[in-house]
């Protein structure tokens, strides 16, 4: 175990990868299935932007019922939206996950996007907010690919997807990936603590 802050932090896997799925519209079993439409995707919540924006609407992504026929896809994920019907401004969603004290640096993010009308991530941690923009910036009918490493922190991480409507609703988006950091899987998560020693 390692200390921190007072508290003694048990983790009881150190050795072993993390592995993050990073798709939207599915659940987190082995193998994973598809999420009926109109139901929660608990791996993905939206949040209040920061700065916020009245439009964002907290509380977990929801699978979209019937998509817009202009937008693609990107089996096996679906289209996630907090707020479909949603008017221009921004949509913050989230995804969080444990890191090991132990870890190594950098770990491994690769992703295929698609956005109503475009997005940009962030990888949020105790170091900060590290931003990651592809190029071109993800749109409802060309998705945007990225593979490259990241830098993550001990205790809880976040990927940050933000979402820029900007034609109109609907909004939304969807995405397939991972992420996975060596020696980085961490159970329980000590999320009281996010800097153990």
């Amino acid at each position: 175990p390692a200390t921190g802050g007072g508290n003694t932090l048990t983790c009881c896997c150190p050795g072993s990868d993390l592995v993050v799925d990073l798709t939207t519209g599915v659940t987190n079993t082995d193998p994973p299935d598809s999420i009926a439409p109109g139901f929660f995707d608990d791996t993905w919540r939206a949040k209040a932007c920061d700065p916020p924006d009245p439009n964002a609407v907290p509380g977990p992504g929801v699978v979209v019922v019937d998509p817009d026929l202009a937008w693609s896809t990107l089996p096996p994920s679906q289209w996630i939206s907090s707020n479909y019907a949603g008017s221009d401004g921004r949509y913050c969603y989230e995804t969080c996950f444990c890191v090991y004290d132990g870890f190594q640096n950098p770990a491994q993010l690769t992703f295929n996007i698609l956005a109503a009308d475009d997005a940009f991530l962030l990888v949020r941690n105790s170091l900060g907010a590290a931003g990651i923009l592809p190029y071109p910036a993800p749109n409802p009918s060309t998705p945007t690919s990225f593979a490259g490493n990241v830098d993550l922190a001990p205790g809880e991480n976040c990927i940050e997807v933000v979402v820029q409507n900007t034609g109109g609703p609907p909004t939304g988006f969807a995405m397939t990936g991972k992420l996975t950091a060596q020696n980085a899987q961490c159970c329980p998560c000590p999320l009281n603590d996010p800097t153990p020693n």
